[in-house]
Order: C-alpha cells, then sequence, then structure tokens
C-alpha cells in the first residue's frame, strides 16, 4: 500500500498541475488566441493558393489541345467518269466534287489528309450539259451544276472539330447555296507551259492531262478559273484499267471528244480566301 502521507501529496500535486493548465493569465490567453489566429492564416492561405493555381492550370491546358480548325479558305477537286459521253460512277468511284475548307495557317496541301481539313461533298451526277464553247475553243465538255442544294452529300474529314464563322457558321448550309459548273478543255500551248512550271512530275502524266474550267461563287462574285489539271484514266468495262498497280492513263493528245474514262481534276496554286 501507499502510505497516506503520500497519497496526499499524490493529490495536491495532481489538483496543482491541473489548475496550472486551466487557468492562464489575460495575457497568455491573448498570445494564444492570436497564434491560433496566425495558424489558421497560414492554413487558408495554403489551401487556396494550392487550389486555384492546379485548377487554372488544368483548364488552360485543355483547351489549348481542343482548339478548332479556323476555317478561312477553300479548294475544289473532283472525280468524275464518262461512259457514252455521260456523267457516271464506277464501282467504288462515286462521281463526286469536294470543296475542301481549310485553315490556311496549317494547311500543308494534302487533299487527303484528314486532320487538317474539312470537306464537303457533292454529287456531279445531276450536272445538265452546257456550252462554254466561245469561251473555250477545244471544249471537250461542261455541266452545269446550279444551285447545289441537294447535290450536297454530306461532309467528311474533321468537321466537327471546325469552326465555320466565316462561312455564317453551318458550312452544309454554307455549299447548298452555291452556284458551280465545270469543263474539260484541250491542253493548249499557255496551259502546257505553265503547268509544265507548276506541277512537279507534269512530263509524266501530260499526255494524258486537259486543263479544268470551274464555275463558282465560293468568293460571292461568279468566275471562272482555268487553274485546274486533269488526268484521264482508261476504262475496263466498268472498272479503271489497271496496268499491274497502276492505272492506265488515256491519251488525250489526239482526242477530238472526250473519251469514256475516269477522270481526277486537281487545283494548281489555287486557293480561294473568305
Amino acid at each position: 500500500m501507499v502510505p497516506s502521507n503520500a497519497s496526499t501529496l499524490w493529490l495536491w500535486t495532481a489538483l496543482a498541475a491541473t489548475l496550472s493548465l486551466g487557468c492562464t493569465t489575460e495575457e497568455e490567453s491573448k498570445d494564444s488566441a492570436s497564434e491560433e489566429a496566425d495558424a489558421d492564416t497560414d492554413a487558408d492561405t495554403d489551401a487556396d493558393t494550392d487550389a486555384d493555381t492546379d485548377a487554372d492550370t488544368d483548364a488552360d491546358t485543355d483547351a489549348d489541345t481542343d482548339a478548332d480548325l479556323v476555317i478561312d479558305t477553300a479548294e475544289v477537286t473532283m472525280a468524275f467518269a464518262i461512259q457514252d459521253g455521260m456523267l457516271t460512277s464506277l464501282p467504288g468511284m462515286p462521281s463526286e466534287l469536294v470543296i475542301h475548307l481549310y485553315d490556311s495557317a496549317d494547311w500543308d496541301g494534302d487533299y487527303t489528309n484528314a486532320r487538317s481539313q474539312c470537306g464537303i461533298t457533292v454529287d456531279l451526277l445531276g450536272g445538265a450539259p452546257v456550252d462554254w464553247t466561245s469561251d473555250y475553243p477545244g471544249l471537250y465538255g461542261a455541266w452545269d451544276l446550279s444551285l447545289l442544294g441537294d447535290a450536297v452529300t454530306g461532309t467528311k474529314f474533321r468537321c466537327s472539330s471546325a469552326d465555320f464563322t466565316a462561312l455564317g457558321g453551318d458550312a452544309t448550309a454554307f455549299a447548298r447555296g452555291l452556284n458551280m459548273g465545270f469543263g474539260l478543255a484541250e491542253l493548249d500551248e499557255a496551259h502546257t507551259t505553265s503547268f509544265g512550271s507548276e506541277v512537279e512530275g507534269f512530263e509524266d502524266v501530260a499526255g494524258a492531262a486537259t486543263f479544268g474550267v470551274l464555275s463558282h461563287d465560293i468568293l460571292g462574285s461568279a468566275t471562272v478559273d482555268d487553274s485546274y489539271l486533269v488526268i484521264g484514266y482508261a476504262l475496263d468495262g466498268d472498272n479503271v484499267a489497271m496496268d499491274g498497280p497502276d492505272m492506265v492513263m488515256l491519251d488525250m493528245t489526239s482526242a477530238f471528244f472526250l473519251p469514256d474514262g475516269y477522270y481526277q481534276v486537281l487545283p494548281v496554286n489555287q486557293a480561294y480566301s473568305f
């Protein structure tokens, strides 16, 4: 057992310690409150600073990564087949005009690059024959598409990520309201010289080449442009004739009319800016 006097001494010692902890002077209370306030201030400042910095950084990074194509320029390409003097489509090869819409700052000149453009597709089969021989004596054939309207069949490439403000906000509606026509003419001396200097490898396709003409109102007023290179390929029945892996080119050097074939039309250093 613990002696009684020792027990009494232990009890008083414990009470004294308790009182000394529970009773502080007024100055000590103020100091303690001030320290607690300082601690709260430090904690709040740290928490707010960290939270704001993280949130702002993440938001800016995501926005930059997902930036849209700002459409400001257009070009046109075409591919179509002629059979018995009529526009037609081949299996897996529709007769189609494509309006390529892109951001001129990012354009790489590749009409098949899906990431750098939006393509509006137009069915050419509704085109009506038109006579442009007074303007182009060596004309093989021309077709008037008039107002594109229902000939616009859809979109392809990166249209869902594009900003069409320059076109009124809706690329398909913009295309439906355009007037267009196109034709092919004999490759004259002027175009032979021009294409020879502007088209890489032109000498390899010159025998199958014609020049294309396009009427359009993309810029808001009708114009005719003849800066298009057209290459013709021979047909084997309803298919393009092949020589191993290569398509067989037509001989256009002695043609007096537009022979049956498959034709690809590409612009030569031509762009339309909005």
